[in-house]
């Protein structure tokens, strides 16, 4: 099993409502690759088969307190709006927003095991960056290492919602 597989599986255990069926590997393939110009990594992958999204009926998938984990039709959806703003990399793919951050994992040429997770500010992304309060602010933050990362934090704040 994979790392992501077993915190998929910690999930689980925390709350089975938590996890939705997951998504069939040739309808996630199409889905994908006919929108996405990039590759995606195999932990995305793995994670739409594993759960589509969290089950957003349960309070327990708030992610940082105010998101939820896209499932697979909503990221698609999401993606395809993000693209039409004007400075929306078309190589980031949304996994979920919180408030005015979105939080995207970051496609390759080639298709890796991981990707970095970043987060941009929302309104800089479709509005432009000249409404952004600076240069840094317009630049995107690397706040994972990958997908398995993210969701192990998840996980951790939902085990220890205090510490």
């Amino acid at each position: 099993m994979s790392l992501l597989s077993d915190a998929i599986r910690r999930l689980a255990n925390l709350d089975p409502e938590l996890i939705k069926e997951g998504v069939d590997s040739q309808k996630l393939n199409d889905s994908l690759e006919q929108i996405f110009p990039l590759k995606l990594p195999e932990e995305l992958y793995e994670f739409y088969q594993l759960t589509d999204g969290l089950n957003h009926s349960n309070p327990l998938t708030l992610v940082f307190g105010f998101g939820s984990f896209y499932s697979l039709s909503q990221a698609i959806k999401s993606y395809l709006e993000l693209v039409e703003c004007p400075d929306y990399n078309s190589g980031w793919f949304p996994l979920f927003q919180v408030e005015d951050w979105i939080f995207a994992i970051i496609g390759h040429l080639e298709q890796r095991a991981t990707a970095p997770v970043v987060r941009v500010d929302a309104d800089d992304v479709m509005y432009g960056h000249y409404s952004a309060r600076s240069v840094d602010d317009w630049q995107p933050q690397m706040m994972y290492f990958s997908l398995t990362d993210l969701i192990n934090e998840y996980i951790e704040q939902l085990e220890y919602p205090y510490g």
